[in-house]
């Protein structure tokens, strides 16, 4: 019961928070409340005077809140690594008040973090005096039994991976998985508020502590189990890594006859800005969409002396076609 009430009112605080206005926060706190008819809006909504008690339901919530921060304000993190991820969330732990206690890295780059963000650092997991939690932030063919047996058996040792199952570093007591769902790079600033969080843990109690953590530095923070994730990061793969490819490709094609990239950008951000509006099948236009063959076969005149790319254009327009009357046939 107190776990769910916990819950109940993390959720009512996020919902809060979305709302500027003083007295729409309050109406919020105390609707929530007595809608969901816990103890706590009993308490609240029983009370005379509605202005006076909207605001001890919305102080009350509030003070959960400060609860749920201070879970993980003595929490040492230690970040392995020194690249893409390993700086983000340095950063953003940094700007939530929440300081890595030190970095484990013997290259270059890592003095460099170390610096930049006076974070002391360690080459090696022995040196560290005190660590609660290990945010592994390396390549997937790095994180393994063997690398984990680094570690001391009884900390939490997370990886920030979203192809990789939460064994994946053996069977250990206390593994973890903190994955933020976005493509990560160290020169550009992100707003994680509105990254998605993916999060798993062998034990139920790190589970919430990696959740409370998480909701330090995100408003969309999912408990999801390894299968889940690797579908998420296969779609992920889609709709970023190949996008981003396509974006390359479509550059040299310009190159070819002295056109610049620019003229793409405005294009690119309309795509991008159509599908968080409408659905993917609806946003889809273009000659494949249309099944205009003549206008396809000038393309593809255009690529004959690309073999590689005509058969990606023949592919890409066929799954298209495909979809239009349902689901996608699997390449």
């Amino acid at each position: 019961m107190v776990i769910r009430k916990f819950f109940l009112l993390k959720f009512i605080f996020w919902k809060v928070i979305q709302v500027e206005n003083y007295t729409a926060n309050l109406l919020i706190s105390g609707g929530l409340l007595g809608v969901y008819s816990c103890e706590f809006g009993s308490l609240f909504l029983k009370t005379s005077g509605v202005m006076t008690k909207l605001r001890q339901a919305f102080n009350f919530v509030s003070y959960i809140f400060a609860l749920m921060q201070n879970e993980t304000k003595d929490l040492r993190i230690g970040i392995v690594g020194s690249g893409n991820m390993a700086t983000r969330l340095t950063k953003v732990f940094i700007d939530n008040g929440q300081k890595p206690a030190t970095i484990l890295s013997s290259s270059e780059s890592g003095r460099r973090l170390s610096a930049t963000y006076s974070v002391p650092r360690i080459s090696l997991p022995s040196e560290a005096s005190h660590v609660d939690l290990w945010l592994v932030c390396l390549r997937d063919d790095l994180l393994t039994p063997e690398f984990a047996s680094r570690f001391p058996e009884d900390v939490l040792l997370c990886h920030t991976a979203g192809s990789l199952g939460l064994d994946a570093f053996g069977h250990r007591k206390r593994n973890g998985v903190f994955y933020p769902l976005q493509t990560l790079s160290k020169e550009r600033e992100v707003d994680f508020q509105n990254i998605p969080l993916c999060i798993e843990a062998t034990v139920d109690s790190d589970l919430t502590l990696l959740e409370a953590l998480a909701n330090r530095i995100s408003d969309d923070v999912r408990r999801m189990n390894s299968e889940q994730r690797l579908t998420a990061h296969l779609a992920a793969v889609f709709v970023s890594n190949f996008v981003n490819h396509f974006y390359k490709i479509g550059k040299e094609l310009l190159l070819e006859k002295s056109l610049d990239f620019d003229l793409l950008k405005p294009l690119i951000l309309e795509t991008a800005s159509k599908v968080l509006e409408i659905s993917p099948e609806k946003a889809q236009t273009g000659p494949a969409m249309r099944n205009d063959s003549k206008v396809m076969e000038k393309h593809l005149e255009l690529l004959k002396d690309n073999s590689q790319l005509a058969e990606i254009y023949n592919i890409i327009s066929k799954s298209i076609q495909n979809g239009i009357n349902g689901r996608s046939e699997k390449l």
